[in-house]
């Protein structure tokens, strides 16, 4: 349907010399919607894998049922969650559901507390378990929060691989000041599509 999109370009140099020699530009390229799909909603089916170890003791693990709470909050009941935790084990501590009562969820994530060692591969391949089982409801999508302080470091990037394979993007968040950039950066560029920030 034409119209659905604004497309603005924009050239990171307001001009560019013609010479010989290979140029690199840069090009910002913002896609909005129109008015006339504005209102579109597109499910989603989002899996948090979330670090409850004893380096997330206080702000850190504050910080991370503060953001999953908020999220879940945006979510309505065509959107599929599913929430993963870790320590040096692994639970599933919400199965991939639809949201139907947020409130019940909300409440949920807030038992949540801090204890034990960091493994963060074995919660990664549970939680790509956990969302595989409603892949086919919308826009599928994992989001780890961690300082990235784990034991087997080389299990996570083979894990970022898995899901890279499986078309389901991990996003990585750093949670304090001391979290392993190096660890998280790879793994999001590791899973397709996957991104990173802080």
């Amino acid at each position: 349907m034409a119209g659905e999109l604004t497309l603005t370009t924009t050239l990171a140099r307001p001009a560019l010399p013609v010479l010989d020699t290979p140029q690199l530009v840069y090009l910002l390229l913002e896609a909005t919607p129109t008015q006339a799909v504005s209102h579109v909603q597109v499910a989603v089916n989002v899996g948090f894998v979330l670090d409850h170890s004893g380096s997330m003791k206080g702000e850190k693990i504050h910080r991370v049922r503060e953001a999953v709470q908020l999220a879940i909050g945006m979510m309505g009941p065509e959107d599929t969650i599913s929430v993963v935790i870790f320590d040096h084990r692994v639970e599933t501590f919400i199965p991939s559901q639809q949201v139907l009562d947020q409130g019940a969820l909300i409440r949920k994530i807030g038992e949540i507390r801090e204890a034990g060692g960091t493994k963060i591969a074995p919660a990664l391949k549970r939680a790509l378990d956990e969302v595989s089982k409603a892949k086919h409801k919308g826009i599928t999508r994992l989001i780890l929060l961690t300082d990235g302080q784990t034991e087997k470091e080389k299990d996570c990037i083979i894990g970022a691989d898995e899901a890279g394979r499986l078309g389901i993007p991990v996003t990585t968040l750093g949670v304090g000041d001391d979290w392993n950039e190096d660890l998280l950066i790879e793994m999001a560029n590791r899973a397709l599509s996957g991104r990173w920030c802080r």
